[in-house]
């Protein structure tokens, strides 16, 4: 995670926020993955918290979906 001040637009400057790593499928496959967000200004601290969240919450979903453990595929 890199976050930084934008002084000239007075809002905070997200380089960069990124999560990467292997994914294990229910027959044994290792998956390797990379969730990253580059050049994103935000508000304020919350908004940045929220990129954070956003790319953990993706993170976790791509790892239901590599062991078939998704919410939202029908039965």
């Amino acid at each position: 995670t890199i976050i930084g001040l934008d002084l000239l637009n007075n809002q905070l400057e997200v380089g960069d926020q990124s999560q990467a790593g292997y994914l294990v499928t229910d027959d044994g496959h290792i998956l390797v993955f990379a969730v990253l967000v580059n050049g994103a200004a935000t508000a304020d601290i919350q908004s940045f918290l929220n990129i954070y969240g956003d790319t953990n919450e993706i993170s976790a979903l791509l790892q239901q979906e590599a062991s078939g453990r998704s919410c939202c595929r029908p039965a």
